[in-house]
């Protein structure tokens, strides 16, 4: 191989490894928004809870008896769903994390690979 060949190779690579390099800024980028929203959603079903139980022991128009009771469990529906949610778009979010994780880790190992 001529000296104008392996320069040429080496620019290739070279620009490769650039490039790969940006891929993994972009997929680290992805990762922190990813634990942000997953930190988000905790931060809401947390205070969302608090809200609810504080409703339920404070409302000063809570009534007694039966109609406590279906206010009640009318806010724990209420909260059960959102749980609910939140725990699916968790889900969501930590199966996309752990893609992005594998593609950096993948981007991370052609890196190697080129230099």
């Amino acid at each position: 191989m001529n000296e104008d060949a392996m320069r040429e190779e080496l620019q290739h690579k070279a620009r490769e490894v650039a490039d790969l390099n940006k891929e993994l800024a972009a997929l680290g980028e992805k990762e922190g928004r990813l634990e942000e929203a997953s930190r988000t959603l905790d931060k809401l079903l947390s205070d969302y809870e608090v809200n609810v139980m504080q409703q339920i022991s404070m409302d000063p128009n809570h009534c007694r008896g039966h109609k406590a009771d279906r206010f009640e469990e009318g806010m724990k529906d209420a909260y059960g769903g959102l749980k609910r949610q939140v725990e699916d778009k968790k889900r969501k979010i930590d199966e996309a994390l752990r893609r992005v994780q594998s593609d950096m880790t993948l981007t991370s190992e052609k890196i190697s690979l080129l230099q």
